[in-house]
């Protein structure tokens, strides 16, 4: 079978077997003859032949008279034209409907394939479009059933608070200052969760009646007699963190921007790894916690590092865009409380948030800001291990939530 590539030779050919026809029997001469096996006469017909036994076998390929009608049409036509040419003798006007019908046969099969390619393009693209419509379909169903896991998972944590123990009875004296220790420390997550929930929403249910329950505590505390007991502290502590979980489950986004947060701060974490300030981003209760520490020039000194300084002012900036939290400043210590020493926290506390609040590329709005002091109440190593109780001295950055 002869392709498209031979047609300017065969052409050539087809006129030289005119010509010399013409020449040996005279102009006008009826009686060419036969142009011989290698006609495009011939090939055209082989080629409609081959096409036309291809459909009766169901071929799998594409159908050319119906995905290029016109064409297989016009090709049919011509080799019509051109065996009515060779039946009456006329050898050139033969082969020249024989090639253009061959042309045209290659045309259709072309024309359909391409025809039968667009349809494939097509069916494809469409399917294509159904499965990212459901993979994105699925997705969001993930991000709800996500929410939906950690809001339960949040709920499992209240009703566990919530089923406090119940109340203790008498101990020995070793064992009553040990409760007396725990139930101020209690005390101390209250007051922290409390606070969490307001920055979260001033208007979270039962706010105001835990924040109440933790300050009627706080008055009693260093009263050994009528001191806190650990059980009501447990109650003020569980209050404080349903009315968090309450006030942000009220205003629930699409999806949590805890995680997004947390792994921005984690990547600035991996950056500033062993600096004396590096961040340790987590989570807690309340929310995304940093914590820093060696901010301050000297253990009894309210005046930051130029190294905390940058530190602080480059969070400022990451607070600030991440305007759907607000933030908690707490300000630990190592040592047992004294007047001096919570005034010296209280200076360190402003120093921080001044800080915070005042970066470069401009800070958090300080009304989202707020400064707590948790003292000596909040220890991360034992507070008895001179060897590491220098590291209960910190200041966390608490990331909660907010919809305000």
């Amino acid at each position: 079978m002869r392709w498209p590539g031979f047609l300017t030779s065969l052409k050539g050919a087809a006129w030289g077997v005119a010509v010399t026809t013409s020449v040996g029997c005279g102009a006008g001469s009826a009686g060419v003859g036969s142009v011989g096996p290698g006609s495009f006469v011939d090939e055209a017909n082989l080629l409609r032949t081959t096409l036309a036994a291809r459909d009766r076998d169901r071929d799998p390929g594409p159908d050319i008279e119906l995905l290029a009608p016109k064409l297989f049409a016009e090709a049919n036509a011509e080799l019509a034209l051109a065996q009515a040419a060779r039946t009456t003798g006329d050898a050139l006007g033969g082969e020249l409907h024989g090639e253009r019908a061959f042309a045209l046969y290659q045309q259709s099969v072309a024309g359909s394939r391409f025809e039968r390619a667009s349809k494939d393009l097509a069916m494809t693209s469409h399917t294509l479009a159904d499965a990212s419509s459901r993979a994105r379909t699925y997705a969001a169903q993930r991000v709800t059933l996500d929410r939906e896991a950690d809001d339960l998972e949040k709920r499992l944590r209240v009703a566990r608070e919530a089923d406090l123990p119940l109340a203790s009875g008498p101990a020995d004296p070793e064992r009553e200052r040990a409760r007396r220790v725990a139930a101020e420390s209690l005390l101390t997550q209250a007051h922290l969760l409390c606070g969490a929930a307001r920055l979260a929403s001033p208007q979270a249910p039962g706010l105001e009646d835990a924040e109440a329950a933790v300050t009627r505590l706080a008055k009693q505390v260093g009263f050994a007699k009528v001191g806190p007991t650990i059980d009501l502290t447990a109650r003020a502590r569980a209050a404080c963190l349903m009315s968090l979980a309450k006030g942000q489950r009220g205003h629930e986004r699409d999806s949590d921007p805890s995680d997004g947060l947390l792994n921005e701060l984690a990547q600035g974490a991996a950056t500033a790894k062993g600096t004396a300030s590096g961040l340790e981003p987590a989570r807690d209760e309340r929310g995304v916690v940093v914590t820093l520490r060696g901010l301050f020039a000297s253990p009894t000194d309210a005046q930051l590092t130029p190294e905390a300084d940058a530190s602080i002012r480059a969070l400022g900036r990451v607070a600030a865009a991440h305007r759907e939290f607000a933030v908690q400043i707490v300000v630990h210590d190592s040592k047992a409380p004294s007047p001096q020493l919570n005034q010296a926290n209280q200076k360190r506390g402003e120093a921080v948030a001044r800080a915070f609040t005042s970066g470069e590329s401009g800070g958090i709005d300080a009304s989202r800001v707020k400064v707590e002091q948790a003292g000596s109440m909040a220890p991360v190593v034992d507070p008895n291990d001179s060897q590491r109780r220098e590291r209960n001295a910190r200041v966390e950055f608490v990331f909660v939530a907010s919809t305000r």
